[in-house]
């Protein structure tokens, strides 16, 4: 069994995990697809760490996630490394998100959800990644009527395997 992971930026954790916010109905296929499918989070990095743990209202769910194996750990040390060196070459002041470019880069993640539409252009810098890697898709409220096209096997990074499908009762739980 193959599975597909998909970087969350911490912008787009309520429009995932939130039922009750606005636009969580663009951004269900996702949730539907970690918590019901064979779909994992990648998470790696000092920066990430930072901004995943000041989400405060989602940490269980986070937790429950990391404990029930639907979390891929990217190397911190490589990510951290990695996002030093974007940094250093990219002067842009409205680029704050190195560490997502930087986590692509180390997990060789296909896939990333985030509604920050200053960092589409960073994230599809083909120049950021090393020969053999590809800018990830972008998952957000506009790609969300491609979801089967973004979200699906054809996007498997090896650092996801292997897959962990949950049971119903602990995917129950993960509900809000």
């Amino acid at each position: 069994m193959t599975t597909m992971c998909i970087v969350i930026d911490t912008n787009t954790l309520h429009l995932v995990f939130d039922e009750s916010t606005e636009d969580h109905k663009h951004f269900r296929p996702v949730f539907e697809w970690i918590v019901n499918g064979k779909g994992k989070m990648v998470w790696g990095g000092s920066k990430y760490y930072s901004e995943v743990s000041k989400a405060r209202k989602y940490l269980g769910i986070l937790k429950q996630l990391r404990d029930s194996r639907k979390v891929a750990f990217a190397c911190d040390e490589e990510v951290d490394r990695r996002e030093r060196e974007i940094v250093e070459a990219n002067k842009d002041p409205d680029f704050d998100d190195a560490h997502i470019v930087a986590l692509v880069c180390i997990s060789k993640c296909k896939v990333v959800c985030s509604e920050d539409s200053r960092s589409y252009q960073h994230l599809k810098n083909k120049t950021w990644y090393p020969k053999g890697i590809k800018p990830p898709k972008i998952y957000n409220k506009k790609s969300s009527k491609k979801a089967e096209e973004i979200i699906n096997d054809k996007n498997i990074s090896e650092i996801c395997q292997p897959c962990v499908k949950l049971n119903k009762e602990i995917a129950k739980k993960i509900k809000m």
